[in-house]
């Protein structure tokens, strides 16, 4: 007989964490909901047969069928009166799993799949509960098999293709993380256009038409947005911080800083430390 089992992760995180998981052998008419959860779950029933409810619409389900949960989206679950399922269940949440779901397709309208289409993810569902049940399991690891189970969903229920995004709103894309992952070197405007092959009028019209902003107001957003968080969380000199965002001098940082934020960087971090 298979017997209750949960766990939690203690290595909590804001990014990709997968925080708890088990096994549920319910009861008779046992019902959860209808309730939103908190974070990401997947669902695989071994056994046994239930409704899984989700945006107004029900699932009758039985053994290898498996569902998928959003978070703050109400579902309702209920076991058999006759023959309850018997529920594999893993939750998980963080700020890169909310960008990486939005690159697979299960979602609280379409929450339903099989083992037939996706034997890996019950697999490796089963995997990290075994896991979870070793003593001397090392819960870093817990990141790194969710790392694993989303590839397979992104690998097995792509995007819809025909929901692609405009070729300017790609290139947009591509310039923004450009600068993103630069903006601590003394990168320009004119780097952007040769690093995305396209005439920097091109560029300021892309961005004006699709953030609103130009680029060069965009990549000094960015950077005044890490210098604040750099003089309020740290002691680190402003000539450093001028350095780290991108600036070759301090003088030249305190004059755009003060334009931007409407006050000096001495003067920010003084008002802004004791937060």
């Amino acid at each position: 007989m298979v017997q209750f089992y949960a766990f939690n992760n203690p290595m909590e995180n804001p990014y990709l964490y997968l925080s708890s998981g088990g096994v549920d052998p319910t009861k008779p008419l046992h019902q959860y909901g209808p309730a939103a959860r908190s974070g990401y779950m997947i669902h695989y029933i071994q056994a046994g047969h239930g409704t899984f409810t989700s945006n107004h619409r029900d699932y009758h389900l039985g053994p290898g069928d498996m569902f998928f949960c959003e978070p703050g989206c109400p579902v309702n679950m209920l076991a058999d009166s006759h023959d309850p399922w018997v529920v594999y269940w893993i939750r998980f949440t963080g700020k890169l799993v909310e960008r990486l779901a939005e690159t697979f397709n299960l979602s609280y309208r379409a929450p339903v799949f099989n083992v037939r289409q996706a034997a890996p993810i019950r697999d490796q569902l089963l995997d990290i509960i075994a896991f979870s049940q070793e003593p001397t399991g090392d819960p870093l690891h817990y990141a790194a098999k969710l790392l694993d189970l989303i590839g397979n969903l992104r690998r097995l229920f792509p995007v819809n293709q025909s929901e692609e995004r405009a070729p300017g709103q790609v290139l947009v894309d591509q310039g923004t993380q450009y600068m993103r992952n630069n903006f601590d070197t003394p990168i320009s405007v004119a780097d952007v256009a040769d690093y995305l092959a396209i005439d920097r009028t091109y560029l300021f019209r892309l961005f004006k038409d699709n953030v609103g902003m130009s680029p060069k107001a965009y990549l000094t957003d960015y950077r005044m947005h890490a210098a604040q968080e750099m003089l309020a969380q740290t002691m680190t000199p402003i000539k450093v911080i001028a350095r780290s965002c991108g600036y070759r001098d301090e003088s030249q940082f305190s004059k755009a800083f003060q334009q931007r934020v409407g006050q000096s960087p001495i003067a920010y971090r003084r008002a802004n430390k004791s937060r």
